[in-house]
């Protein structure tokens, strides 16, 4: 089947974003989208060669968005009872009474019981200190694998964005990228993006035209919206796409926006 290239890109960027979200919810991304390029390739089965976009656009205006992918189908109805007569069964004679019978073990069953009930009390606050140290280090984990996961899904819009509308903001013939308000005008994101917001983080994108460093570039900043949170984990993240490299990082938090006042005595303290 061949493809016309802006189809394959724009399939690809679709994509790219599903993945991203699959990852931040613990799916297997590969799985899903395979299953959704083979989707997309027996609808267009029929379609004449090669698949233009706007075909492309039609089966994928058709899955949805990249959130609805996830969105659970209502669970079957429940199939009816059966209404076959069931037989009784002949009642059974009573069984007949037996005397207890004294175990020689009982003893050593109750000492064994006795042990375990003191290991138990013994173990519980262990248990808990160790629960109150691992359980917040796996929380700041999926806190940065959901982060850097929305921060892959806003640079898979970029690149989709740049590949389709050839934005030029130095005019000096190279695409640039683009507000996070233009890429939810094109349907890239969610529209909760062009306030900033999305999920339980604010984002700020700063953006770098080529015409300063000859490969247009941005930093995107990631914090949570609730400033007690930031200043309770002391971390943000930012990523950064320079020279075609995409790197995501943490940051104290002293250096994202409204809370450089915060620092002391002028130093920022360093994330270990």
């Amino acid at each position: 089947m061949e493809w016309q290239s802006d189809a394959r890109e724009y399939l690809d960027g679709y994509l790219k974003q599903v993945a991203a979200l699959a990852h931040a919810q613990g799916d297997d991304p590969e799985e899903i989208v395979q299953g959704l390029r083979a989707h997309v390739e027996s609808e267009l089965a029929e379609a004449s060669s090669p698949i233009s976009l706007d075909s492309v656009r039609r089966v994928v205006l058709a899955l949805g968005a990249p959130e609805a992918v996830f969105e659970s189908p209502p669970p079957a109805p429940e199939a009816a009872s059966r209404s076959e007569s069931i037989v009784p069964l002949p009642s059974l004679p009573p069984p007949m009474a037996q005397k207890p019978v004294r175990s020689k073990s009982c003893l050593f069953w109750s000492l064994t019981a006795l042990v375990v009930l003191v290991v138990l009390f013994l173990l519980l606050p262990v248990l808990g200190i160790l629960a109150a140290i691992a359980v917040p280090n796996l929380l700041r984990t999926q806190e940065v694998t959901l982060a850097k996961a929305i921060a892959q899904g806003i640079d898979a819009a970029e690149e989709r964005y740049r590949a389709e509308n050839n934005m030029d903001l130095d005019q000096d013939g190279v695409a640039d990228y683009a507000p996070l308000e233009e890429l939810v005008d094109a349907s890239l994101l969610d529209p909760d993006f062009k306030d900033g917001v999305f999920n339980k983080y604010t984002f700020q994108l700063a953006l770098y035209p080529s015409k300063e460093s000859g490969k247009p570039g941005y930093t995107l900043t990631i914090w949570s919206v609730d400033k007690d949170e930031v200043r309770n984990n002391r971390v943000g993240y930012v990523q950064e796409r320079k020279d075609g490299i995409v790197q995501f990082k943490k940051v104290h938090y002293t250096e994202l926006p409204g809370f450089e006042n915060e620092r002391v005595d002028g130093v920022v303290e360093r994330e270990q």
